[in-house]
Order: structure tokens, then sequence, then C-alpha cells
């Protein structure tokens, strides 16, 4: 692949770059060399690091090269071979186009380039140290190029200060890295820190492209779709079903000409196609790789060139929603296994006794200390468990006896309580029953441990398996055993009772492993609390499902015992009117 000469570019065309400040960490360098490498044409790339990136970033590929009489202006601010004349600027096909990422690398570091063209004897070096020192001559390398960058921001200490730990820093080079092998899979590539190889990629096609971003196992699920319409726009998406869901918006991926982008209007296509078929609070999982005429988007509008501005969006709004909408109209709206027999449950407590529930009061959850999982776990809900009587809140005395009347519509249970006529919704009362199960039995280790005869591997990303080591005590007490199992995968070899007998254990585990190692405290027990929500939602008896007395009896005494006024999704469970409310209406009083 010919680049062409490298040029300075003249201040007119310069001065209409969205150039930003390049270098941030040592990712943002690694992302602006692995740029570079593909422009260059080349199909294998290898990253090595040591320190995290703070001592060395070294990045080789079997490129073009440069050219000895072109490899000195490398390190010249605007000076590049990808865009000559503004024309080039309106249609840029290329990743990199600037030509100001390794002036700025070399200006907060040791800068060093070797490259050589296929038909050179020999070929060509440049070195710059924090913006000074320049040196140039030949040197005998093989052909393509290797940059390497030393003693990053050595001399600038109150940016290093901001540098985090080397797995932060590692974690985020690896997610540059896999977002551009998913871009390419033609690509083979390989990242090193100090000799340790942390992710190796080969070529690859169909949907399998996605699998350094989303694993293996998921991608063979993916429904796989091509399209395009008149005017030079072209896509290949990748969809997740349903039971696939992520608890977060970060597992779907975009990407326009070959670039990673995050693209508000492109996000909003796509969930709008799942409308209907995810529970509130998940996303859907999968890629969109959109293809179309340079000069139909605008990718010079964010520094970090993440954003994009395309010429026709509802055009391309329109052929990415309508595409996803028909892949999707053969998959069935989200169905939780419930029960086919509502078997009556052990009541909580055998002491009968008159409980006090109060309405939809919310009450303040302490902010649990770092590590203390304990208290993570025991303060989940907030306005979920009867609070004390000390508020001063309206509440509404139940008598322990009850009677049941019968329910309605195969979904309501109509219960006479004393003075009281309660209309019960089956499914959020069961599942109001189940949370309470469940998080008792996490809090109180009430399960029981299931080793497992065939052991559960699991996919987790580069961030969770650096600090696995860190978490495993934590899984340990919620009665999970697990250790490493090659460079991206845990061992599974026993799971609690609640746990073991669900069919998507596997995932379940991959979102608590993630609660463990994203996020502060308080975002992780709101998201572990929509967990184990979401697993009551699905044990829960389901609307429309018929149930004997002794079912409807049983679920009632249970929800008694524990008190609940409400689901853990913070719906009612009943609806409650007086014998003299009832007499008012029909006019009896």
């Amino acid at each position: 692949m010919d680049m062409g000469r490298i040029r300075i570019l003249p201040p007119h065309i310069a001065n209409r770059i969205a150039a930003g400040e390049v270098v941030e960490r040592p990712a943002s360098i690694v992302k602006e060399l692995l740029e570079n490498a593909i422009d260059a044409g080349a199909d294998a790339i290898t990253v090595e690091l040591e320190d995290g990136g703070r001592s060395l970033i070294r990045v080789r590929d079997n490129g073009c090269g440069i050219a000895f009489e072109d490899i000195a202006l490398t390190i010249e601010r605007h000076a590049t071979s990808k865009i000559q004349d503004e024309a080039g600027l309106d249609a840029i096909s290329t990743l990199g186009f600037r030509g100001e990422a390794l002036p700025s690398i070399g200006a907060v570091s040791f800068l060093t380039i070797q490259s050589r063209v296929q038909d050179a004897v020999s070929g060509g070096f440049v070195s710059i140290r924090f913006g000074r020192d320049k040196k140039h001559g030949p040197v005998g390398c093989a052909q393509g190029t290797i940059v390497s960058v030393e003693d990053l921001f050595l001399e600038l200490p109150g940016r290093r200060r901001f540098l985090k730990s080397n797995q932060t820093e590692l974690g985020h080079i690896s997610m540059v890295m896999r977002r551009l092998a998913a871009a390419y899979p033609y690509i083979a590539m390989e990242l090193r820190h100090e000799g340790r190889r942390l992710f190796e990629c080969q070529k690859r096609d169909g949907a399998m492209r996605l699998e350094p971003l989303a694993g293996e196992a998921l991608c063979a699920g993916f429904l796989s779709i091509s399209s395009s319409i008149p005017g030079g726009y072209e896509i290949e998406m990748y969809l997740g079903l349903p039971e696939h869901a992520a608890a977060n918006a970060r597992s779907f991926h975009f990407f326009l000409n070959g670039r990673p982008i995050r693209d508000a209007m492109l996000w909003k296509a796509v969930t709008e196609a799942y409308k209907g078929l995810l529970m509130k609070n998940f996303f859907p999982a999968g890629g969109l790789f959109l293809q179309c005429d340079p000069s139909l988007v605008d990718v010079n509008v964010h520094p970090g060139k993440h954003e994009v501005r395309f010429a026709e969006p509802d055009k391309v709004y329109r052929m990415v929603y309508h595409a996803a909408q028909n892949a999707l109209k053969g998959v069935s709206q989200i169905s939780f296994p419930c029960r086919t027999a509502f078997a009556p449950q052990a009541a909580l407590s055998s002491e009968p006794a008159s409980l006090s529930l109060e309405w939809g009061v919310n009450h303040v959850v302490e902010e649990p200390k770092q590590g203390d999982w304990g208290k993570v776990l025991q303060q989940l809900d907030a306005g979920y468990a009867p609070v004390g009587a000390e508020t001063g809140a309206p509440r509404l005395e139940l008598e322990p006896s009850f009677q049941i009347i019968g329910q309605i519509w195969h979904s309501y249970i109509m219960v006479e309580m004393g003075s009281q006529l309660l209309i019960v919704d089956q499914h959020a009362a069961h599942e109001a029953v189940v949370f309470q199960r469940l998080q008792q039995a996490m809090e109180g280790k009430t399960w029981r441990l299931q080793p497992l005869l065939l052991p559960l591997i699991i996919e987790l990303g580069l961030n969770q398996m650096a600090v696995l080591h860190e978490v495993q005590p934590l899984l340990q007490e919620l009665g999970v055993i697990l250790e490493p199992f090659g460079p991206f995968q845990a061992k599974v070899t026993a799971l609690p009772d609640w746990l073991s007998q669900r069919a998507n254990a596997a995932n379940l585990l991959q979102d608590i492993l993630r609660l463990l190692t994203e996020g502060r405290e308080a975002s992780q027990r709101r998201m572990l609390y929509d967990r184990i929500a979401s697993m009551a939602c699905e044990d829960a008896v389901q609307a429309g499902q018929p149930l004997t007395l002794e079912e409807m009896q049983s679920l009632m005494m249970d929800v008694l015992k524990i008190g609940a006024t409400h689901c853990p999704h913070g719906r009612p469970i009943f609806f409650q009117m007086s014998r003299q409310e009832l007499e008012r209406l029909l006019g009896r009083r």
C-alpha cells in the first residue's frame, strides 16, 4: 500500500483540522501508532509494553514502510502523506490524517522510529527526546516500521502522576487493540507486557470478527445481517439474542469505515429495533459495521475522532433500524422461565402476628465503606423492606388471618382480610418473596455449596482477569469457587445452590464479576440489586398462570411473613379497599 510522499500541510489546511492533544495516556499512543500501521497496509502488528506503557511502548508492523528521505519529516507537525489538499480533508479514507500524533508523542517521551520500504537496501531512523535532540540516519531493519516510545512523561512529573495503575492502563490499551482487531479482522494482532502475552488475535471473518470484544461463545449466537441501499451505504450487523442482553450499554460496538465510533443516532436505531424484547435496564450486545463514501461523513468533528457527522443522518437511521428490526422479527419477546407447578413454600416464620406494612416509604441507605461487602448485600434495597414505625408514616394494619376469595384473569388474587379487600398481583407478590429469599441466602450464607461435575468455563475481560485474585475471597463468600484458566478465562468448580440450578449461570457470573471490578461501591450496590431483582423476576410465577387454592394461600402467607408492599422493581403488590369505602362506592353509606 503506497501512502505517497510525506509533506507539511499548508497552514490553511492544518487550521481546518480538529486537532486535540493526542497524548493523554499510554492507550492514546497505542491507538495512534496502531492506526498508522493499519493505514500502512500491515497485516501483522505486535505491541510490546513495559511498566504498563510508562517505560516502553513498541509497535512493530509489516506495512509499506517510510522512505529514508521522508522519515525525518514524521516528527514535524502537520506532516502527513494521507491528505494533500482541502479535497482530501473533505473525503478522509484513512484512520490517521492530522500529522500531529508523532510530534506530540516526541514532545513527552523519547521517541524512535525505524522503517524500511520494500525495495530499499537499508532503512532509516529518526529520534527525538522530549522535543529536542533530533537525530536522523540510516539503519538496518526489516520491511515495515518499528516505533518505540520510552520514558513517557518522565520530564513531566505532573502528568506522569495522573497515570493509573499498570492494570488500569493495560485495560485501556487492551480495549483499544480489541476494537481495532474487530474493525480489521484480516490483521493479526498481538499484545505483550514484559514478555507475557496478554492478547492475541488471528485473522477471522463473519461474526467471529467481534470475538475480541464479545468472546467466542456469544459471537456464535449472533444474528448476522448484511444490507445496502442506493447512495453508497453498506452495513454488516451482528445482533445478540434477547437472552444475551447485557447489564450496560458497552456491549454494542459501532464502526464506520473501519473506525470505532460513538454515535447516539446509531445507538437509538439499534435500541428502537429491540423495543419490546429487552427488560428495563438491559441492553443489546453485538456490533454494527457501516461502510459509506468518505464524502458522506465528516470524521473531523472531534479531536479524538470518536464522533462523526453524517451528511444524511435520517437515511442512515432508517437503514440501520429497518435492517435490525427485520432481523429480529422472528425473535419472540423475552419470556422468563416460570415454574409449571407453584409448590407451596414453608412459611418463613411459624408464629402468627399482626404485621405493619408501610406504603412507598424510601429510607436512606448508609453508604458502605470500601470492601464492606456484607453491608453492600445487606442494604441493597431502598424502600423494599418494612421500615420502622418511628417515621410516623401512615400504616396499614393487616390481620394474621385471611380468606382467599379466588383468582381473576389468572393474574390477580382476591383476598378478604378482616374489613379489608385486597387485590394481589400474583407476579409482583411472588417476585418480592423470591427476592427476599435470594437476598437472605446471599447475606446469611444459607445456601449449600454444589461442586460441579464438569467445571464451568467463563470468558473474562482483561480488567476482570487482572483483579480476579482480589475478588476471589468475595466470590467465595457468595459460594462461587473459581480460579484462572487460560489467559482470558476462569474455571468455576463449585456454585451455591441458588445459582447452580440456573441455565444462564455463566452470564450471571460474568455480570457479578463485572459489578465487582467496575464502578464505585454505590453503583455496585445498585447494579447488584438490579441483578438479584431480575433473577427474582425470572423465577416468579407469571401473570396469566392459573393457581390452585393451596398455591394462593401459600403465596399470601409468604407475603405477610416478609412484610413486603412492593416488588423489587417498585410496583405495588396489592391494592386494598375497606368495607366502608366499598359501601360508599355502592351507595350504601
